[in-house]
């Protein structure tokens, strides 16, 4: 902090934190995240996400975080993921507008029931997609079809009803790309395997109807 607030650009301190933050983040970005990112793509590498945990902590930095992530994928031929865990996603709007991902992953089923039917009041946790909707973002949207904090297995069923609620929002079955809420580390084995069974199962179901 010190180092880069001494050598920031500002006529105050306050100017002077906010470049100096920036700074520090392009910093890790050119010299920690892009040569890893460079590297996978030279192998080959069809998908590379990177996860940002806290976007919207600090809403008035919403730029900052599509800045860094731009700055970190610029130049990949490798598909972009970018995985924002749970959050007002509201509060990255407009920033998240420029945003250079192909997918971006946003978790769902958390805030969501867990009774069958594609109702607006059953499907309370997808509403958010209708901001993304709203905004006409040109990255795919990946809703989380699966919550990850509990050890509630979601039935084939309840998959497919969450996918076709988030098609019917967007309107476009290919602007939707299946996946988990969040990453699988706390469940048991055999909760996250059984959970990821039903995803694919419930998805294909949804394949067949389209």
């Amino acid at each position: 902090d010190e180092y880069y607030i001494a050598n920031a650009a500002g006529e105050d301190l306050l100017q002077k934190s906010v470049n100096a933050k920036r700074d520090f983040v392009f910093d890790v970005v050119d010299e920690i995240i892009k040569p890893v990112l460079t590297e996978l793509n030279r192998e080959g590498v069809e998908y590379i996400q990177l996860d940002e945990p806290a976007a919207a902590a600090k809403p008035h930095e919403s730029e900052l975080v599509v800045q860094s992530v731009n700055r970190a994928v610029k130049g990949l031929s490798s598909k972009v993921a970018v995985h924002i865990c749970y959050t007002n996603y509201k509060a990255l709007f407009p920033a998240l507008l420029e945003l250079k991902a192909d997918v971006l992953s946003i978790s769902c089923s958390n805030a969501d029931t867990q009774m069958l039917g594609i109702e607006p009041e059953k499907r309370k946790g997808f509403e958010i997609l209708k901001v993304f909707r709203d905004y006409s973002c040109k990255f795919k949207i990946a809703p989380g079809l699966i919550d990850v904090h509990t050890d509630f297995i979601e039935s084939p069923e309840l998959v497919r009803d969450r996918l076709l609620y988030a098609v019917k929002v967007m309107d476009d079955p290919g602007k939707i790309v299946a996946c988990n809420d969040c990453g699988l580390r706390t469940r048991s084995w055999r909760v996250a395997h059984s959970k990821q069974l039903n995803l694919v199962e419930g998805v294909s179901m949804v394949r067949k109807m389209f």
